[in-house]
């Protein structure tokens, strides 16, 4: 097995104490610093004698001590490596005097704590299953771009709006997918939704500019405008999405001021936590007040990737040829965040803003994982995984929806979106909801709850509810314990 790292072990010649006793000695004290941690690989007899000149018989006699005291262990064929037993030595900041025999019981008890973990079920809304991720296509594209980009001399070369073969391929995404309108000089590629969202945030406001949310929404998103200088209105929403008679009202009345709106946040087609789709009369309707009071829509596409059901929801974008429009997607959804490129799509000049920022922030952009992403969409390689996984996603969608309407009809109504990987459960008045997150937590189920995602932390009755990231079992296993936690507050009102 190949040791990387040299052990620095100083022996003194001419010390009373016996050089194999030196090299113990020096490695006791290493593991009880916390350098050495449990499962470290030392390097072999011969190496550490040759490193530190003494006869490799000298070596093999402090391994053995050190071994027989359990300091160290032995694996067949493996190497020698600090044993497992002594991981509760690794805290300097115990005293001398601390007692050995407690060290089994403090790594049983961390032991049993994980083991105890292993079963939580997360419906975790907007993940996809990393187990049907295409790892190895990733990791064959990944090659590809990394030996292209070096033949070409290109891995140094620096686009600020995103490498010119990727925005060509997320463009022609855009413009057939989702019937965007879109040209190279309008399209930005970023690293994350959550960078797209700070940039746009960034180019768009200035301290004091107002910008419109509905109630409930990511509190990321609303983080993200106050942290440059924006001021947050709010305005109701409803089963047909963000009440643009209230944003109308808004603006007469910020106009009245001499204030204006400088922008409305939507995600038309997955509302989060919501999932209601925006209706095609309040799109009209807000494209009417963008023009008329001048501010900006500034659309995310969530859930754009799985759309379920025969009609496909077009965005706001693609309805009109409309300066005043910024759109934001990515493809976290179907990749996970760590290659869930994003990108904006804009006016020319905004882009040009954007350019010029991201080339303070990110002048290294990440040319290999562009190349490779690209090569996956031109390929059709990315068209046929979705297809593929759509299939899944669309069954557990199917056996999660039956479930709730089986198990949980007495506690919840659901709205069954059309896109995206979550739904929204409206939890019945007598349910106390403080409680009922309690009693989820003790029965190891993570469910989002809509208190998160109101602006002034207001208790809402309302679940986020995910459920592309576990299989029919697992979903089972969940929504049954969330079944248990409302009957554990029924059995308590019939008891009182």
């Amino acid at each position: 097995m190949l040791r990387p790292w040299q052990l620095n072990i100083q022996i003194l010649r001419d010390s009373t104490l016996s050089m194999h006793a030196q090299i113990a000695k020096a490695i006791i004290q290493d593991i009880k610093s916390g350098r050495l941690i449990a499962g470290t690989a030392l390097p072999g007899s011969r190496l550490l004698a040759n490193n530190i000149q003494v006869n490799r018989k000298t070596v093999i006699q402090a391994y053995d001590d050190l071994v027989a005291q359990g300091w160290l262990e032995t694996q067949n064929k493996r190497g020698t490596f600090v044993a497992h037993r002594h991981q509760a030595n690794i805290q300097p900041q115990l005293s001398s005097n601390y007692n050995t025999q407690f060290r089994p019981q403090i790594a049983a008890k961390k032991s049993a704590y994980l083991q105890k973990n292993e079963d939580i079920i997360a419906f975790s809304p907007s993940q996809p299953d990393p187990r049907l991720i295409p790892f190895e296509m990733l990791a064959r594209v990944q090659r590809h771009a990394l030996i292209s980009a070096s033949r070409e001399s290109t891995l140094t070369t620096n686009d600020p709006l995103g490498l010119l073969v990727l925005r060509q391929a997320v463009l022609t995404m855009l413009n057939i997918e989702r019937g965007l309108h879109a040209k190279l000089n309008q399209i930005c590629i970023t690293k994350s939704p959550q960078m797209s969202l700070y940039l746009t945030a960034k180019m768009l406001t200035k301290t004091g500019d107002y910008i419109i949310f509905e109630q409930l929404s990511h509190p990321n998103v609303r983080e993200t405008f106050k942290s440059v200088g924006a001021s947050l209105l709010y305005v109701n929403q409803d089963e047909e999405g963000i009440n643009t008679d209230e944003i109308e009202q808004m603006c007469l009345a910020k106009q009245a001021l001499q204030r204006s709106i400088k922008a409305v946040y939507v995600s038309p087609n997955q509302q989060i936590p919501t999932t209601v789709t925006l209706s095609i009369s309040r799109r009209k309707k807000l494209i009417e007040l963008a023009e008329r009071f001048g501010f900006t829509i500034i659309e995310e596409d969530a859930g754009f990737l799985h759309q379920f059901g025969d009609v496909i929801t077009p965005p706001i974008a693609s309805l009109v040829h409309h300066a005043n429009i910024i759109y934001i997607a990515s493809l976290a959804e179907a990749l996970s965040n760590s290659v869930g490129l994003s990108f904006i799509v804009g006016e020319q000049t905004f882009m040009m803003k954007c350019a010029k920022q991201l080339m303070l922030v990110d002048q290294q952009r990440h040319h290999v994982t562009e190349l490779a992403i690209s090569e996956i969409l031109h390929s059709g390689q990315f068209k046929k995984y979705l297809a593929r996984t759509h299939k899944i996603y669309e069954a557990r969608r199917s056996n999660l929806l039956n479930l709730i309407q089986q198990e949980l009809e007495f506690f919840v109504s659901i709205n069954s979106a059309k896109s995206g990987l979550a739904f929204w459960l409206t939890v019945s008045s007598d349910i106390q909801m403080d409680q009922l997150m309690q009693d989820l937590a003790r029965l190891k189920v993570n469910i989002q709850a809509g208190k998160f995602y109101a602006f002034n932390q207001q208790s809402i009755r309302g679940l986020f509810i995910g459920f592309a990231n576990l299989t029919e079992d697992e979903a089972k296993v969940g929504i049954l314990r969330l079944k248990q936690a409302f009957l554990m507050q029924q059995t308590k009102r019939l008891s009182a």
